[in-house]
């Protein structure tokens, strides 16, 4: 009900749920993480600097019925047009790689694919 009737208190209630780790495999231990806000079909920098295969990613949209593009770029203003699909609701622990990133651009950027803004739970491992 609250989803319609109080979108603030039902978005919250969902991030706390991600922070809690009560969100059936979101618990984000080892991975050093953070919030992101991205406005409808907006795009965001979310790391820039050197990346290998192997660096470990979380990535969480825990607000918001669609997905977030990510992608790697040339710079941190390029919108993704290409790149993994982060659905809402679902946890995402995988290495650059086998989120079949480029790991030789220095730019890891996060799109919302959506007309709403969406907050997205993400951070590498520690």
């Amino acid at each position: 009900v609250y989803q319609y009737t109080n979108a603030g208190l039902y978005d919250g209630w969902k991030l706390s749920r991600a922070i809690d780790n009560s969100g059936g495999g979101s618990d984000s231990t080892g991975y050093t993480v953070q919030s992101y806000t991205i406005a409808a079909n907006g795009t965001i920098n979310f790391y820039s600097g050197a990346l290998t295969n192997d660096k470990k990613v979380y990535i969480r949209v825990v607000t918001g019925v669609g997905s977030v593009r990510v992608c790697t770029a040339e710079n941190a203003t390029i919108a993704c047009t290409v790149g993994f699909m982060a659905a809402a609701q679902n946890t995402v622990k995988k290495t650059i790689h086998e989120l079949g990133l480029d790991a030789t651009k220095t730019f890891v950027n996060f799109t919302n694919t959506t007309n709403t803004t969406v907050v997205v739970i993400a951070g590498f491992a520690v």
